[in-house]
């Protein structure tokens, strides 16, 4: 919401007609913000159908502005006033439109009321906020619906096997020891001995007796 501020000077309303109380000029509301065409309405007090009917709502004239030691800046060049009439006594407001942004934060200007019995003049000084913008709003991370799903194996009963109490494996048995074998005894030497003619059987179908420690080569 803008922050409104309006500062009235009472030393420079001046009231020039017979009926001093006639016809006013209220408090200012304004409805715009710095580098924006300038939205406000002014209170109009105590006017009657008579005065409304020949009511003119104007900006004071460059001499007017001097002669009270105002600058009528080149932003005050567009205002416009309109004169809203409600039906009523109260309730009665003059609309402050321009055509233009204003881009000073400050605006004073003189509003100076005319009508057939008499002329109103008032200064009125305006504050002009820059516009406020609201921070963006952090997207919210989308939440999942939590999923319901259905107990599982409801009333049965589940066995789980029996763990089993390893078996120790007997151990590998050792390779027997490679046996020895005693080596083959050499062959004894055989003495070369004369064969004994007299034990040799030379007839034929005779029978040979064979002598210890004879071998083939000595019987042959």
């Amino acid at each position: 919401m803008l922050r409104r501020f309006t500062r009235f000077s009472s030393a420079l309303v001046l009231l020039l007609c017979g009926n001093a109380w006639a016809l006013g000029l209220g408090e200012i509301r304004l409805e715009s913000s710095l580098n924006s065409p300038l939205r406000a309405e002014i209170e109009l007090l105590s006017a009657t159908e008579e005065e409304l009917d020949n009511l003119t709502i104007a900006l004071a004239s460059a001499e007017t502005f001097e002669r009270y030691g105002l600058d009528r800046s080149a932003d005050l060049q567009s205002l416009e006033f309109r004169v809203i009439r409600s039906g009523r006594t109260d309730g009665n407001v003059v609309r402050v439109r321009s055509s233009s942004p204003i881009t000073e934060p400050f605006l004073t200007f003189l509003v100076e009321a005319t009508w057939a019995r008499g002329r109103l003049l008032r200064e009125y000084t305006l504050l002009l906020d820059p516009p406020t913008f609201a921070p963006p709003t952090p997207a919210q991370p989308a939440v999942a619906a939590p999923e319901r799903t259905a107990p599982a194996d409801s009333g049965s009963i589940r066995r789980e096997p029996s763990p089993r109490t390893p078996v120790a494996e007997p151990p590998a048995r050792a390779a027997p020891p490679p046996v020895s074998r005693p080596a083959p005894a050499p062959a004894a030497a055989v003495e070369d001995r004369p064969v004994d003619d007299a034990a040799f059987d030379a007839t034929p179908g005779g029978d040979y007796v064979v002598t210890r420690n004879e071998t083939l080569w000595g019987i042959a």
